[in-house]
């Protein structure tokens, strides 16, 4: 994708803050929902099923808010045998902002540089399956618990072309994103029209 462009240490343009501490006691049933790692699945997050907790504990946590379009890693998961819950899952969260906290494991990219980096090229180089496995490959722990901490995702090499170029490739791989999510959207509508056909007959 963005081969012959220099690199740069991840950690030079963009830092990893990892989610709030919450302890097991702190969730509830209902209140301020709480994105665990099982919401941070292979480019998206998954919003169907958070946890929560109190208004009043949130308000301690508040700097914790997913902001629209952060990019989310899980920092604890599975080896390469279980890619639906691999370590380094990267994610961009399109949902709404201060609405969803990010708990522990659950790590978060702040753009150091916004005038040298575009946060959505970071997304597009993050999710790329290579890059995937070479987290995978510096995680520590088990196989069934995986572990990467914020300065090994820091230490990796990423491209780095110009500012416009990296809002041009972004801006490409934005609009075939939209296609395949458009397409996808068609099909379950017609998967669900057949099978609405087929119960009346």
């Amino acid at each position: 994708m963005t081969d012959g462009y220099p690199v740069c240490r991840l950690g030079a343009v963009a830092s990893v803050q990892g989610g709030f501490a919450f302890k097991s006691g702190d969730f509830i049933e209902t209140g301020v929902p709480v994105l665990k790692i099982k919401n941070v699945r292979l480019r998206e997050v998954d919003t169907t099923d958070p946890a929560y907790v109190d208004q009043s504990l949130a308000k301690d946590s508040a700097r914790y808010f997913c902001k629209s379009g952060d990019l989310l890693i899980s920092m604890t998961g599975s080896g390469p045998q279980a890619p639906n819950s691999v370590v380094g899952r990267v994610a961009r969260f399109t949902g709404p902002s201060d609405k969803y906290l990010i708990n522990q494991r659950v790590g978060r990219f702040v753009n150091k540089v916004p005038d040298k980096l575009d946060q959505r090229y970071l997304f597009y180089v993050l999710a790329q399956e290579e890059t995937l496995w070479k987290l995978v490959s510096i995680a520590t722990g088990s196989a069934n618990q995986a572990n990467i901490s914020g300065s090994q995702i820091e230490s990796l090499e990423v491209p780095l072309p110009p500012l416009a170029e990296q809002k041009a490739i972004a801006a490409v791989l934005g609009a075939l994103d939209d296609k395949i999510e458009l397409n996808r959207r068609m099909n379950a509508t017609l998967e669900a029209m057949a099978r609405a056909l087929f119960q009346s007959w």
